[in-house]
């Protein structure tokens, strides 16, 4: 009977995936979640009565299941320390990003350090044959148990989503370095084939066929700003308007809504930091001091952008959204983008310029976290290099990548959009398409020289083997959509009972394979 660790399992439908998993043999040793049906799986344990069950929130703490004497773990030693290192540095960029009391450096290597103690007293006391994620780990504690995982050569199966573009395919994933390899390996054999879109599943093709039809809006300016009345972009804990307490007073709720609306401000509540849970009135002091670190920064940029020249011979980058596992993990030393940049600045044929493009959710006031990754004098640095320049983020993404030579981002979607525009993409990072025609991987100024030379002497997109990316990646991927939504969405693309059964065997396959 093959041991696991589930990570992440915590919705309606992967708890289903979970007990199939169970039905089939697999023991489920160790699983660690969040959320309320995995809160109440945890608390009456039915079906998985010897199952030892933590919550994600517990594990950033570093507390321990009740059924672990974690004091009982063995100190770890230097030698597991430095074979975890490329891993660890990781770590430590997430701990640092999670904590919002700014704590010292040698508190946050302390964390990293517990974390590690922990997972290595887990992994010898339950020997597992496999651990199973439900995504590439991208918080502190799990980047450890995936470090861990690798030095101590236990397999790990990860649920690679390919991208909001693709939402209907998964791609199984042992390292996420290196991506699937069962991808790369169908693409080689199939990438000269003659498809077209009629060989595709209806949920590909018509993916297909709506990129290739998408255009830049006519008119962008007319768009530029409607982010700002979206529901989704205002901030958490935020005082109620006025508006909102008249029409309380005359749906007779006021008083209903000020007991709840206090009990929010007053109650304490778990939370993912690293500290003591606190209340939601200190939460609004923080989210507030945040909103305005984010507008100060958002003022920085607009001071210094300028309008795009395409008539210029010009790189794109899009900068990613952070904090986010597309750079961190995914991008390596590049989730400092800084460094992306530099690297394309330093390579540019001498009648080439760069422009650099925020994404607008980094501005968004929800996102609370975004302040970890812009500080005082970031967009001041980008535009002090030669050849480089900021535009306004509001300027439409296709518009940029039809009227450039090329596309440079970390990890970012728009790298696959612009090899399906026939433009080349530079790619820092490790991510799904990263094999396909039209991609230049990217670690340093010699490989970004290589590829602008390429590009300068002529090179074009080889649109057949674009599509057969696409082809390729039908053949090797599994088909499921919002298995991670918190309330199961119906779709016409793959059903829930589909996405249990083909999520439960491809899983299972994964695990008893040797």
């Amino acid at each position: 009977m093959k041991k696991i660790f589930l990570i992440s399992f915590s919705t309606q439908i992967l708890i289903e995936v979970a007990k199939n998993l169970k039905a089939k043999g697999i023991d489920i040793v160790f699983w660690q979640g969040y959320r309320d049906d995995f809160d109440m799986l945890a608390k009456t344990k039915a079906g998985f009565e010897t199952t030892i069950f933590r919550h994600a929130f517990d594990a950033i703490k570093n507390i321990p299941p009740r059924e672990i004497d974690a004091s009982e773990f063995e100190p770890v030693s230097r030698e597991v320390i430095e074979k975890i290192y490329p891993y660890g540095w990781h770590a430590l960029s997430m701990v640092s990003r999670a904590d919002y009391t700014n704590s010292p450096f040698v508190k946050h290597r302390h964390i990293y350090y517990a974390y590690l103690k922990f997972w290595q007293g887990m992994i010898k006391k339950l020997k597992p044959d496999a651990i199973v994620f439900v995504s590439i780990p991208h918080s502190a504690t799990l980047i450890v148990l995936y470090g861990l995982a690798k030095v101590m050569n236990i397999k790990m199966i990860m649920l690679g989503g390919l991208s909001q573009l693709i939402d209907s395919r998964v791609l199984l994933l042992n390292d996420y370095t290196i991506g699937s390899l069962e991808l790369r390996d169908e693409y080689e054999r199939r990438k000269d084939a003659v498809c077209a879109p009629e060989d595709l599943s209806e949920d590909l093709r018509e993916y297909y066929l709506t990129q290739k039809n998408s255009q830049a809006p006519h008119n962008c300016s007319d768009e530029r700003y409607a982010h700002l009345l979206s529901t989704n972009n205002k901030m958490p804990f935020r005082l109620p308007s006025f508006m909102a307490m008249v029409k309380h007073l005359l749906r007779f709720t006021f008083f209903k809504t000020a007991k709840s609306y206090f009990m929010m401000l007053f109650s304490t509540r778990k939370t993912h930091y690293y500290d003591k849970d606190f209340t939601g009135l200190k939460m609004m002091i923080q989210t507030r001091r945040w909103s305005k670190m984010g507008q100060a920064h958002q003022k920085e940029y607009k001071a210094l952008q300028i309008q795009p020249d395409f008539q210029k011979k010009y790189v794109y980058i899009p900068l990613a959204f952070q904090p986010e596992m597309t750079t961190c993990p995914m991008g390596s030393v590049f989730d400092d983008q800084l460094l992306m940049i530099d690297i394309v600045a330093a390579s540019l044929p001498d009648d080439w310029v760069v422009y650099v493009k925020e994404h607008l959710p980094q501005w968004y006031a929800h996102h609370t976290e975004t302040h970890m990754y812009r500080y005082a004098g970031y967009y001041r640095e980008i535009a002090s290099k030669k050849n480089v320049y900021l535009i306004p983020a509001e300027t439409h993404p296709y518009e940029l990548i039809k009227n450039a030579q090329a596309v440079a981002t970390v990890t970012g979607t728009t790298g696959w959009e612009a090899v399906l525009r026939s433009k080349p993409a530079l790619v820092f990072g490790s991510i799904w398409y990263m094999y396909c025609e039209g991609v230049f991987r990217i670690t340093n100024q010699h490989d970004c020289q290589v590829a602008f030379e390429k590009i300068n002497q002529g090179y074009t997109v080889n649109q057949r083997r674009v599509f057969n990316y696409l082809v390729a990646l039908d053949r090797v991927s599994i088909k499921a959509k919002n298995y991670k939504t918190r309330n199961y969405i119906d779709n016409k693309q793959v059903s829930k009972e589909e996405n249990i059964s083909n999520l439960t065997n491809a899983l299972y396959k994964a695990i008893i394979s040797e």
